[in-house]
Order: C-alpha cells, then structure tokens, then sequence
C-alpha cells in the first residue's frame, strides 16, 4: 500500500524531475528515464 499522490503533487514532482533532466547531463543524469506522455502521466523506467 502506500500514499498515492494527488494530481497536483504528481505534476510538480513532473516538472521537477523534467527540469532535472534537462539541467543534468546525460551522463550523470541516472540510470531512471522520465517520459512524459501526452496525457501528462509520468512514468519511471529503469
């Protein structure tokens, strides 16, 4: 179980994790990719 996120807390941390991504180098940007999809979800690969 666990908290689940509302919308609001999801899109922050979105564009939170979207900003790191795009300030980080690719290289020491992790091994997690961000890909945001059109509906907005957010979903972490490893």
């Amino acid at each position: 179980g666990g908290n689940i996120p509302q919308p609001r807390q999801m899109r922050m941390m979105a564009m939170e994790m979207a900003a790191d991504a795009v300030s980080a180098p690719p290289l020491q940007a992790g091994t997690q990719q961000v890909q945001v999809n059109v509906s907005g979800v957010v979903e972490l690969t490893p």
